[in-house]
């Protein structure tokens, strides 16, 4: 699919990851499908909604485990969101401040998480409607499902007003 424009933040921070979203705009509307579909933006309760304790899902083609190959199919699971505090307890030793700019998420045993190819995919909620909103966009991590350390994600919420500028 070709992309005609990338809109980067401007004060994305490679160091930190902060500011880590994107607006990328496609020549054409992409085909739906059961592995690309829309997806809600997080607005009433669910834009001040700290997500924690929530399971949340994670979609993406990347590596199956760290240093292995690329998945041919789309994979998805659920993972648990864990507390701003236990991701600055995981990453204590980097010089990240773990802000409500970011959201943590994946089993702290290391079972479950995104993995490298999987950047810029969503962390996503499923509401009874069984329609998805993302509250997360895919950054980093630890190697992928290294136990003890959840991923990090952009929270999308709190670029709303930024994409919306990007959309028009």
């Amino acid at each position: 699919m070709p992309v005609v424009r990338i809109d980067r933040h401007a004060e994305f921070n490679s160091r930190t990851y902060l500011n880590d979203v994107a607006v990328l705009t496609l020549r054409r509307p992409v085909p739906l499908g059961k592995d690309v579909q829309l997806i809600c933006l997080p607005y009433g309760p669910l834009r001040e909604d700290a997500y924690q304790g929530r399971m949340a899902n994670i979609a993406g083609w990347g590596e199956l485990y760290y240093g292995g190959p690329s998945s041919a199919s789309l994979q998805d699971t659920r993972i648990p969101i864990q507390s701003l505090e236990t991701c600055g307890e995981s990453f204590k030793r980097t010089s990240i401040t773990f802000t409500d700019h970011y959201l943590c998420a994946g089993s702290l045993k290391g079972d479950k998480d995104a993995c490298r190819g999987d950047s810029g995919g969503p962390l996503m909620l499923l509401d009874q409607e069984q329609r998805f909103t993302i509250i997360g966009i895919t950054s980093f991590g630890r190697r992928c499902a290294e136990p003890g350390y959840p991923g990090v994600y952009t929270r999308v919420a709190k670029y709303l007003d930024w994409i919306q500028q990007k959309l028009v």
